[in-house]
């Protein structure tokens, strides 16, 4: 497992992804030979950093398009689909620079069909190539999983969560039809369980089996070639085979408890069965003065500018909210802010005026009745929520933290969920690391899911986080997965 940023990343995935860009570096140099060999014509100029647009174009596509994401990689059709929306994303980059800076990166147009299409002819037969032949398992690092109960299902479940597709309740259908999820813990597969009970050996648990006892573990780490264990035995009494996990790790293994192996794969800090102890004990949650006054400065200036440069977009939304609807332009709500306090935020209004006089405060939904049709585009693309623009500019949010909730639900939710308030230690954000790796929030078990990714971040809050969940936040606006 190597880190980055803090997160445990699969060797496998690196292969994966230096071996898209060794194939599109190869691709783009055959197109170019092909240029001048068969075409006749002069390549001098690509043989320059312009041959780095292409590939940067590909790279941004395969994030925007999930090329990375198991399911995709493994399914025929959504994989056709991500490579051709890639070339596609390439062809719009490079017709852009072309007009755009004509002197500095002028393409003609045959440049532009070969740096479009043998990059996509390349990745097409190498990513079909390899799920044919080596299948998705080869760039997976197996994980063997102690314990049987509720704390390794939460474990198997994440890892498997590329599989499942969460039902209304909240839950995983095993027999669902896959779709795409972004709560996936990438690059690592469930080899299957060891328990203490040798009545279970053999049993299936989400698919995986139970491989042997305890005593048994040498032999199952051997047989299955694992180098990554996950303790999650619900009942830590048990006599754990400490010998035989202190040889595994002692010989270049990895050894994690569940918590741990989440928080640095998965993203998030399961709270099932954490003790105050081990927030007290844990490295992280401090906060220099430095990072949070850069952070501060950094997120002011944003706000500033980009209210300045949308403040046309706000003018014609307005408008359009006037025409469709009776009430006024703007929306103000209370929301409970850094340490408990309470502030208003401002929203351009996106429902029906009055819309909760009959229900009372509910949480909102995707095909919420009380949106307006307009209000249904700028929710879809975030425009309701530039006004909050000026609540970071006092100071009473940032641009990445836990999105602030309504006192009446935090009420609801302190009592619920434990440790809930202990979001407010940091200001609240437009957007944070749960909008983007969880989505729409339902019900009370929706904001214990999404309150473990709030945890998250405040306990690796930094200015790459930040950059980095914007990105995604791009991300999920672009491709209008609908985070919220």
């Amino acid at each position: 497992m190597f880190k980055l940023f803090r997160r445990g990343i699969s060797y496998q995935v690196l292969v994966l992804i230096g071996a898209d860009i060794g194939i599109m570096v190869a691709s783009l140099a055959f197109g170019v030979a092909a240029l001048a060999l068969v075409g006749g014509q002069d390549v001098s100029r690509l043989l320059s950093f312009r041959l780095a647009i292409p590939v940067a174009a590909y790279l941004l596509g395969a994030f925007l398009f999930d090329l990375d994401h198991p399911y995709v990689s493994s399914e025929g059709r959504p994989l056709f689909a991500a490579i051709l929306k890639c070339a596609g994303l390439s062809a719009v980059i490079l017709c852009v620079a072309r007009f755009v800076l004509p002197e500095v990166l002028h393409f003609s147009w045959k440049e532009i069909a070969v740096l479009v299409v043998c990059p996509f002819l390349g990745l097409s037969i190498w990513r079909f190539l390899w799920k044919d032949s080596l299948g998705n398992d080869f760039f997976l690092e197996p994980v063997l999983i102690l314990g049987t109960g509720d704390k390794a299902k939460d474990v198997a479940r994440e890892i498997l969560a590329p599989r499942y597709t969460p039902s209304e309740t909240g839950d995983r259908a095993q027999d669902a039809a896959p779709q795409i999820n972004p709560r996936h813990v990438p690059g690592f597969h469930v080899v299957g369980f060891v328990g203490g009970d040798p009545a279970v050996v053999g049993k299936s648990i989400l698919n995986p089996t139970v491989l042997g006892t305890y005593d048994e573990l040498a032999d199952v780490i051997r047989r299955a070639h694992v180098r990554c264990v996950v303790v999650a035995e619900d009942d830590r009494r048990k006599l754990l085979p400490m010998e035989t996990l202190l040889d595994h790790k002692l010989h270049g293994g990895h050894v994690f408890e569940d918590t741990s192996f989440l928080e640095l794969t998965a993203g998030k800090i399961p709270l099932r069965g954490v003790l105050p102890s081990w927030f007290v004990f844990s490295d992280g949650f401090h906060k220099s003065p430095f990072l949070l006054a850069t952070k501060r400065i950094l997120e002011t200036v944003f706000a500033i500018l980009f209210l300045i440069l949308s403040s046309p977009l706000i003018a014609i939304v307005a408008a359009l909210i006037k025409i469709e609807s009776k009430g006024p332009v703007f929306f103000r709500q209370e929301r409970v802010g850094r340490g408990g306090r309470i502030f208003k935020i401002a929203k351009l209004r996106s429902m029906y005026e009055d819309a909760e006089e009959r229900t009372g405060p509910v949480f909102a939904t995707e095909d919420d009745p009380r949106v307006t049709r307009v209000g249904k585009w700028i929710r879809r693309f975030r425009i309701d929520e530039i006004p909050q623009m000026w609540n970071v500019i006092r100071g009473e949010m940032a641009l990445v933290g836990p999105r602030p909730e309504r006192p009446h639900f935090v009420e609801i939710l302190k009592s619920e969920i434990p440790y809930y308030a202990k979001r407010h230690i940091v200001r609240p954000g437009l957007t944070g690391w749960a909008q983007v790796n969880y989505g729409y929030g339902k019900t009370i078990d929706d904001s214990r899911r999404k309150l473990e990714f709030d945890f998250y971040y405040v306990k690796h809050m930094s200015i790459l986080l930040d950059l980095f969940i914007l990105a995604k936040t791009f991300k999920t606006i672009l491709v209008t997965r609908n985070g919220h």
